[in-house]
């Protein structure tokens, strides 16, 4: 994963986690705390990849 976070109005965090493969991105994912934004990206990837 790949984790990044920026500030949106009122002072609340988005994180957004990229799931690389060979350096390739997979699925990105977006959610107010880390573990909603990479359980997301888990959540798109496995689907991209068919399992």
């Amino acid at each position: 994963y790949d984790i990044s976070g920026e500030p949106r109005s009122g002072g609340v965090m988005e994180f957004t986690a990229t799931v690389l493969l060979n350096d390739e991105v997979v699925a990105t994912g977006m959610g107010l705390n880390k573990k909603q934004a990479e359980q997301l990206a888990a959540e798109r990837a496995l689907a991209a990849l068919g399992v």
